[in-house]
């Protein structure tokens, strides 16, 4: 099972990407196509046993690939430190697993570091985050003095 290292690691996703910034490291990070999808199961919080079933089911292809593949992108995930392998086996209610109908090939997990901001992130660090590591704003924190 993985942890997503918050607060230090936040995340936001949009249409097909996953935009992961790490802020003590400064670096930024785009996951797009395969790459996205087992970080949606990483934020859902599935095992990795029960990623690589749902991608073999949301994928075409030989499944001992497609698992040796999602291994070595969990691993520089595991390298980047923006997760960490911790025990635990426990599914999440949300998972699914359903053949696709039509399911696409599946192509290789990559992410694309950025370390262009590294230098702002990490002088200009954001230090009051929300529990989902998000930036907390003056009037969140007006509400939560309330």
């Amino acid at each position: 099972m993985f942890q997503i290292r918050s607060p230090e690691v936040i995340y936001e996703f949009f249409e097909n990407e996953a935009v992961v910034v790490h802020l003590s490291m400064g670096n930024y990070y785009s996951l797009q196509n395969t790459g996205f999808e087992i970080w949606k199961c990483l934020a859902q919080g599935f095992p990795k046993e029960h990623i690589f079933k749902y991608m073999a089911a949301q994928y075409q292809g030989d499944a001992a690939l497609i698992q040796q593949q999602i291994q070595t992108f969990l691993q520089q995930l595991i390298q980047e430190n923006l997760i960490a392998e911790i025990s635990g086996n426990d599914v999440p209610s949300c998972f699914q697993e359903v053949k696709r109908v039509n399911a696409p090939v599946f192509t290789t997990p990559i992410f694309q570091k950025f370390t262009d901001m590294q230098e702002l992130l990490i002088l200009d660090p954001i230090h009051e985050v929300s529990d989902t590591g998000w930036p907390v704003t003056e009037k969140q924190k007006g509400n939560a003095q309330a």
